[in-house]
Parts: structure tokens; C-alpha cells; sequence
């Protein structure tokens, strides 16, 4: 209309060139929401516009300042109050569970230990603490936003002389042998320390596992990295606590190897039948001697794959 027209001049600089977009919006063919929107759905929005414009913190605080001053429902204070918000929301989505290992047995449990031998002696002393990712609930969720993926019996023929990706080698090729009739996806286990400070023993020790069938450039995104545990210390893990940590895990491992259904946006958004499989771990030498149970790497006998002693050259 004749209104229209005239404010539409109002946005012509004076160069003569208009800056808003030229194509013509039906604004009648947008569907509307007649209700007030969720402080999660402006949350959510409101970190899309930042990564999609590449906006500023302040930017977006702004913006909700804005929000505000025209007093629309829910509307954040600062795009702080967006951060906690939607950090709320992905802890709430992934509560790990916290575990305690038990000093006298190294049995793992929740509340007390069930070896009735210890728990006298349990309660005097600090158990250790490891919190425990759900494997299975990060899957889905990566599974559901991951674009690049794809499954082995989707895949293209790969000679067998030649390797160029883990999918290729002679392990994933048994698998696939095994698993003909199925579908499955693969897992690669990561188990390292990080010193907490140069001068302490201090240490946290994380585990993670990235998925196989991602495509290289992706996999080791953070947004596709799957938590398994934390150690958070404050000392290196022994050995027995080490294989009550990598045993919990285990136990969901092998539950995942039997079918379970998964939505899947790479596959057109389908339920698709998946088993998950362990089939390989990449660790330091100190770490792997703590998950394989074998001597230190500097030991007569360091090696993990051989029995010949090794020399000391001083």
C-alpha cells in the first residue's frame, strides 16, 4: 500500500541503492506462532544469529537489550543470561553419574560398597571419585545433527591392498564380515592425563571416544567427541583403579553391541538398527601401560607387544 511505499524510501541511502534486500516477502505465506515464545527458543535463536552473522558477545547483548525495551515475553537479560541458560540445558542433557571406587577393594558402587569385608573400613576412608558419561545418549545425539556420515554398507569398494582410512583395515574388515546382515558403527577409545601444574602430581584423566564412520575432517570435532569418564584426581590413577574405571565403561560397551535403534540425519532422517564396537584405543605410552596393565615403557620389559628386554644406554 501507499504507507508501505513511502516507508520502504526511507531505507535508500543516499547513494540511490537500496540496502535492504530487493526480492519481495509475502509476509501473508509466513506461518506465525500465536503464542509467547520459550526463553530456550530465544536462547537458541539468538546463538544461531551469532554464529551465522558472526555477531559480537555485545552484539548479541544488544539485541536482547532491544527485546526487551520492546518487552517481548521471556526475553534474556544479556547473551550471559543466554550462555547459562542453554549450558543448563546441555548438563541436564548429559548427567554423568558419579562413581565411587572403593579404596580397600576397588570396587565400584554408587552409595556404599557392597563387599560387606570393607565397608567399615570404607567409611573412614575417602573413597575415589570417577564421573561416567552415558555412551549410548551421546551417540544418538551426534548421530541426530551429524551431516557427514556414513555407514560401512553404504560406503564405495576399497581395494585390499590398499589402506587410506581405518575402515580399511583388517579388523573393521573382519567386523564387516561378521556383521553382514547388520548395520554397526565403530569406536576409538583416547585415555590421557593432563598435568594440573608443572610442580604437583596433580593430574585429571579423561576418556574419549570418537566414532569411525564420520568423516576425517569432522570426527574429532568437539561437537562430535564422546565423553566417556572423567578421573578427576588429584593423583594419577593407580592400576586397580584403573581397571575398575575402564570396567564400568565396559559393561555399556557390550551392551551397545546388541542392536539398538537410533534416528539418524545423515540417512534421511531415519530409525536405522545400529551395534556399536570398541575396536581400538590411542594412548601415550604411560597411559597404555595403565590400561593394558603392563609395565612401564622405561621397565626391562616395557613393550606392549613383545617379550625382549629392553637395554639402558648411559
Amino acid at each position: 500500500d501507499q504507507a508501505d511505499t513511502e516507508n520502504a524510501a526511507d531505507w535508500i541511502d543516499d547513494n540511490g541503492s537500496e540496502t535492504l534486500i530487493d526480492t519481495q516477502i509475502t509476509y501473508d505465506s509466513q506461518p506465525s506462532i500465536k503464542r509467547n515464545l520459550t526463553k530456550k527458543e530465544i536462547a537458541t535463536t539468538l546463538i544461531i544469529l551469532k554464529v551465522r552473522h558472526k555477531l559480537t558477545t555485545r552484539a548479541v547483548s544488544d539485541i536482547c537489550r532491544l527485546l526487551r525495551l520492546f518487552h517481548v515475553p521471556n526475553a534474556p537479560k544479556s547473551f550471559a543470561a543466554v550462555k547459562r541458560l542453554m549450558e543448563r540445558e546441555a548438563s541436564d542433557n548429559m548427567k554423568p553419574d558419579i562413581l565411587h571406587i572403593c579404596r580397600q577393594c576397588n570396587n565400584v558402587y554408587k552409595d556404599v560398597c557392597d563387599d560387606a569385608t570393607c565397608q567399615q573400613n570404607n567409611r573412614e576412608l575417602q573413597s575415589s571419585i570417577f564421573l561416567k558419561f552415558p555412551i549410548k545418549d551421546q551417540i544418538q545425539s551426534i548421530l541426530a545433527t551429524e551431516r557427514n556420515f556414513v555407514l560401512h554398507s553404504q560406503s564405495s569398494v576399497w581395494p585390499n591392498d590398499r589402506i587410506a582410512e581405518i575402515q580399511h583395515a583388517d579388523w573393521y574388515r573382519s567386523i564387516a564380515e561378521n556383521e553382514d546382515k547388520s548395520n554397526f558403527i565403530t569406536l576409538m577409545l583416547n585415555v590421557d592425563g593432563i598435568a594440573m601444574s608443572g610442580s604437583s602430581d596433580n593430574s585429571l584423566w579423561i576418556f574419549t571416544f570418537i566414532m569411525n564412520e564420520i568423516n576425517r575432517s569432522d570426527r574429532y570435532k568437539l561437537q562430535n567427541c564422546i565423553f566417556g569418564g572423567v578421573w578427576p584426581g588429584p593423583q594419577k590413577p593407580s592400576r586397580e583403579q584403573m581397571f575398575a574405571m575402564v570396567k564400568s565403561m565396559t559393561d555399556e560397551l557390550q551392551s551397545l553391541e546388541n542392536e539398538n535403534v537410533y534416528f539418524i540425519r545423515a540417512l534421511g532422517d531415519r530409525f536405522v538398527k545400529l551395534k556399536v564396537f570398541l575396536i581400538g584405543a590411542t594412548c601415550d605410552k604411560p597411559a597404555q601401560a595403565l590400561v593394558q596393565n603392563t609395565p612401564e615403557p622405561i621397565a626391562k620389559f616395557g613393550c606392549g607387544r613383545c617379550e625382549i628386554p629392553g637395554t639402558s644406554d648411559l
